[in-house]
């Protein structure tokens, strides 16, 4: 680790360590940027970049080297942290709104903080947030009930909470064929539960001949009934498959019919979504990021009219499951939302089951946001979820 804090410098890659403090089986927030890492900071550095952040949170003002000395017990001087404020700043992770101001985190600056900073606190918030949930809302046996809790993840949080269930029983696959078209395409046809086939098809590569592709079809067709049937549709793409089983002559098409599997599921086999439901919106409008018009109009519109907008943040493909995932800034894909985050955690057993999320400005709460999303998919895994 460096001691000098002019030695500084981003890390080509977006790595990064365990967050302190969960105790999850699956034991991390997925990143989602390019940005340094705690290696890369001194002890002052990290000291100074987690006490300008908590700060900034705290109060939504510039943090100066003068504020910090006076409320954090640094042992050092507030030219001193100016110093290492300049050094925050040249590498990113803080800036200044102008040239007199202090400074305020940048998404990079936020994205170390949530990776690398966080207190060893989230494990105890998260008890005290499920002992809350349990409380007020021990009952989730009707549509009612999720709407009550839904709006208590709004006022724990000050965010916009939002719930996403699947809508029925999610299909599994009971069929697969492959037949090969005279003008070089591979038609694959799946069929699931109660449902009419679905069928996408793809061209064969230069490099794969129609004629000794034909008669390994029986073969192959086999072999991806045995392997993926009673998968879930959605999840087919994902199953690793033995082709090491197979002869080498079937072996050539693995990654081919993988990528032609996984544009079949891309296309026709998602999850069907349910309801979402959505608390918080006047809470979170209250937020000084919203002061500006245009961003209190884009976000009523995309909770009141855009639901598809809305919907595509769960479908994204880089969301880990039964983690946290914490989005900032512009790595959401709207570029409207582009000074808010978004911390969600889907929730699968044997199946996708729901996903819990909170949508707040940048300057959200991370620590109480993570440890608030985990206690409610734990809730909502015991009582309903699970049914």
């Amino acid at each position: 680790m460096a001691t000098d804090s002019a030695s500084l410098s981003s890390r080509p890659n977006g790595s990064r360590s365990n967050r302190p403090g969960s105790d999850l089986p699956t034991g991390s927030v997925s990143p989602k940027s390019v940005s340094p890492n705690n290696n890369d900071l001194s002890i002052r550095e990290q000291q100074v970049l987690r006490a300008a952040v908590t700060r900034y949170i705290a109060t939504a003002e510039p943090v100066g080297s003068r504020v910090l000395a006076d409320a954090c017990d640094f042992k050092a001087s507030p030219a001193t942290i100016r110093n290492v404020l300049g050094v925050l700043d040249r590498a990113g992770l803080l800036y200044q709104p102008h040239t007199s101001a202090g400074r305020i985190p940048s998404d990079s600056g936020y994205r170390v903080y949530v990776d690398d900073l966080l207190t060893t606190g989230t494990r105890q918030r998260r008890r005290r947030f499920q002992q809350v949930l349990s409380r007020e809302t021990a009952q989730l046996t009707a549509e009612a009930d999720l709407e009550a809790f839904t709006r208590l993840l709004a006022t724990l949080s000050d965010c916009l909470a939002l719930i996403l269930l699947p809508a029925g029983a999610p299909q599994r696959l009971r069929g697969i064929q492959l037949n090969l078209l005279a003008d070089r395409r591979l038609v694959i046809t799946v069929l699931g539960d109660h449902e009419i086939p679905r069928a996408i098809a793809v061209t064969l590569p230069p490099r794969l001949l129609p004629s000794d592709l034909r008669p390994m079809l029986p073969m192959l067709t086999q072999f991806l009934n045995e392997e993926l049937a009673g998968c879930f549709l959605s999840e087919c793409a994902d199953q690793p498959l033995p082709w090491s089983e197979l002869d080498r002559q079937c072996q050539q098409y693995a990654e081919f019919l993988e990528q032609a599997l996984t544009q079949l599921v891309r296309t026709h086999c998602r999850p069907a979504w349910g309801h979402l439901y959505i608390s918080g919106l006047a809470r979170v409008l209250t937020q000084p990021e919203f002061a500006a018009l245009e961003r209190v109009q884009h976000l009523v519109r995309l909770v009141e009219e855009e639901r598809s907008t809305l919907l595509a943040l769960f479908e994204d493909e880089t969301l880990q499951p039964n983690t946290v995932n914490v989005k900032i800034g512009r790595e959401l894909p709207d570029e409207a939302l582009n000074h808010c985050a978004l911390v969600t955690m889907p929730c699968y057993g044997d199946r996708p089951l729901g996903t819990v999320a909170l949508l707040g400005p940048t300057r959200m709460h991370y620590e109480q946001a993570i440890a608030l999303t985990e206690a409610a998919v734990a809730h909502l895994s015991t009582h309903w979820l699970s049914e």
